[in-house]
């Protein structure tokens, strides 16, 4: 069964800390919304945007932090700070790479 306004977020970001800090994983969760919620894997995102969600100031250094984990990937950067967020496919293994256990 599928409910309309609901977003799907994969079982290891919610039921572990999953290496992030509180307000990493406050922006993963809302650039998941961004992508996921609307059924797409990747979206053009603006920091301001993830600022006005989040409350977090420092988004460039919190994306590129998140990025560097592997948690998405950032390509097409545009002045005036957007990206496109691809988020990983999902995992339908038991077993999760190393960085998402």
């Amino acid at each position: 069964m599928r409910y309309k306004g609901f977003t799907r977020i994969p079982h290891y970001l919610l039921d572990t800390p999953c290496g992030c800090t509180p307000h990493q994983k406050i922006t993963l969760l809302c650039v998941y919304r961004l992508t996921a919620g609307y059924g797409r894997q990747s979206h053009r995102i603006k920091y301001s945007e993830l600022r006005e969600m989040t409350g977090i100031a420092a988004m460039s250094s919190m994306c590129n932090s998140l990025a560097d984990m592997k948690m998405f990937e950032l390509s097409e950067y545009r002045k005036g700070g957007s990206y496109i967020f691809t988020i990983p496919l999902p995992i339908t293994s038991v077993k999760h790479p190393d960085h998402m256990s």
